[in-house]
């Protein structure tokens, strides 16, 4: 068996990344590998994420990192997404970027732990039907007439926080 050009075994991990990502419903697709720059990361499909695809046995990660920060232009973090033969694919950032990514993770907790404690403690159902249907402090028939109401539950519970 002869040995695998490295273009096409770098472009099977970019098919293989693109693959993974649609599996976790990304819109996921091999990037336009000519043009260089932040309009052609080796994968398009996670927006303001720049990805770099390296299937190397040895790779020089500082070299393979700043390929991406060049890359990836102003707005964009540069991400580079490798692993060795049947190895598992590891991805390395900057921590400055990981930790801004894992502060809009941990806000979007936030609201969900505020939207669950709405429904916990807020007992007056949709004032339009009379249902709670979502979870979320009130039904998704009447979202736009009665989300004022889960945002005065929101509020509510908030002042008995500072009241506490």
């Amino acid at each position: 068996m002869g040995k695998i050009n490295s273009k096409q075994k770098g472009a099977r991990y970019e098919r293989e990344v693109s693959a993974a990502l649609r599996e976790y419903g990304y819109g996921a697709r091999r990037g336009v590998q000519y043009q260089g720059g932040a309009d052609s990361p080796d994968v398009l499909g996670l927006p303001g994420i720049h990805i770099e695809c390296k299937a190397v046995e040895k790779l020089n990660l500082e070299s393979a990192f700043e390929q991406a920060r060049r890359d990836a232009g102003k707005g964009n973090y540069p991400a580079v997404f490798h692993r060795r033969k049947f190895g598992k694919t590891k991805v390395t950032m900057e921590l400055v970027d990981w930790i801004n990514l894992y502060r809009e993770w941990e806000a979007s907790m936030a609201l969900a732990e505020h939207r669950y404690i709405v429904d916990a403690d807020y007992e007056d159902p949709c004032e339009v039907c009379g249902e709670w249907e979502n979870g979320l402090g009130y039904c998704e028939r009447h979202e736009c007439e009665c989300i004022d109401i889960a945002q005065d539950a929101i509020e509510d519970i908030a002042e008995g926080e500072e009241n506490a």
